[in-house]
Formats: C-alpha cells, sequence, structure tokens
C-alpha cells in the first residue's frame, strides 16, 4: 500500500458501480465500512462506504480523464 498516492471514498447509491468502475482501471480498494445517518424522518438509515486508491498511474489516468471531462462541453 505504500504505492497509493490518492483516495477517494464513495457513499450513495451509485457507489458500488463508480468503485468497480475504479477498480478496473486499476485502484485498490482500501477500506469497505458503514456508514450511518438519521433521514429527514429521524429514522437511522446505514449505506456501505468505500475507500480506494490509486497509484502514480491510476491517478495520472483519473487526472487526465477529469481534465478531458472539464474541457469537453456539456449539454
Amino acid at each position: 500500500m505504500n504505492d497509493i498516492v490518492f483516495t477517494l471514498e464513495f457513499k450513495g447509491d451509485t457507489a458500488n458501480s463508480e468503485v468497480n468502475q475504479h477498480l478496473i482501471a486499476g485502484w485498490k480498494l482500501l477500506h469497505v465500512g458503514q456508514h450511518s445517518y438519521k433521514d429527514a424522518d429521524g429514522q437511522l438509515m446505514q449505506e456501505a462506504i468505500y475507500v480506494i486508491g490509486a497509484d502514480k498511474k491510476a491517478y495520472k489516468q483519473h487526472k487526465h480523464a477529469q481534465d478531458k471531462a472539464k474541457k469537453s462541453p456539456h449539454d
């Protein structure tokens, strides 16, 4: 794990698919845990939380994709 230079945290309805996309791109799964919170009605809710990390190569690819997305026009 000494090669990790950048981390991201995901939670919510799309977290699983987003994390899987990053894992395919070479990121490493660092932690899976649980996030607890109260909804608008005061009910205790729980959801999975994922922490992933990138080495220099994966982070460089991530930054390139982010920069490219910023430059492309949005509909």
